[in-house]
Order: structure tokens, then C-alpha cells, then sequence
């Protein structure tokens, strides 16, 4: 090592195990809150964190209901949080893309144990064809 340079060092976590996935998706998107792919240099803009990901692996789900279990285990396998979840419900809802199904009435609009159904959202078609 050079004099005057840092030690840099990595941590790598080898899972696919939901509880282990619960605990490491907030610390990378704390160290990048915009990509969540943790990263040695921080920049923050103000855009918020890029969900994009989480919207194409909700969309695979769509046309039929979705326990939020299983909702929840797609958002950690695609490396987001169930914050990120809720947020991207959110969204699609208010687009008209999401819906709560069950319960019927609940304090939150997407509580544990919900159950949703996605709508994939129109695609625009040539008059042409």
C-alpha cells in the first residue's frame, strides 16, 4: 500500500435468504440512496432512489393477485426494501396500476397481509399494423 492511501476494503453477502436480504438491502441503500448498490463514493440528488427495477418485477406479477409476502420477497430478491415497495404501490395506485384487494378496509394503504393485483400498464399501439 502506498503511504498516505486507505485501506479499502469489501464486504460481499452470498444470499438469496429472505432475512438476511431484509437486513443487507437497507445498509446498501443507505450507502446509495439512489441505486442501492452500495458504493465507496456517495452522491446525493435530490431525485430519490431509482425504483425502476422494483416497477419491471412488479409488473411480471401482473393480471392476478399477489399476496404481500410474495410481493415483499420479489421487491428483496430485486434489492429493494418494503418501504420501496410501499412506495412503488403507491405510485402505480395512483396511477390506476395497483389495487388492494384484500382487506377490504385496513389504517395503511398497503399493510402486511394485503393482497394486491397489477395491472400492466397499456402499450401504446401503431394503427397501422
Amino acid at each position: 500500500m502506498e503511504r498516505g492511501s486507505s485501506p479499502r476494503y469489501s464486504l460481499i453477502l452470498a444470499t438469496r435468504h429472505p432475512k438476511s436480504l431484509e437486513c443487507w438491502n437497507p445498509v446498501l441503500w443507505h450507502l446509495d440512496p439512489n441505486r442501492g448498490a452500495g458504493a465507496s463514493a456517495q452522491l446525493e440528488l435530490p431525485f430519490g432512489p431509482d425504483l425502476d427495477g422494483l416497477r419491471r418485477a412488479l409488473f411480471s406479477f401482473a393480471g392476478r393477485p399477489l399476496a404481500w409476502s410474495e410481493a415483499q420477497q420479489a421487491a428483496l430478491r430485486a434489492g429493494y426494501t418494503s418501504a420501496h415497495l410501499r412506495s412503488v404501490l403507491n405510485e402505480l395506485g395512483d396511477d390506476g396500476l395497483a389495487v388492494r384487494t384484500a382487506p377490504a378496509t385496513a389504517r395503511t394503504p398497503w399493510p402486511d397481509g394485503c393482497t394486491v393485483v397489477i395491472f400492466a400498464p397499456d402499450v401504446a399501439t401503431d394503427d397501422q399494423g
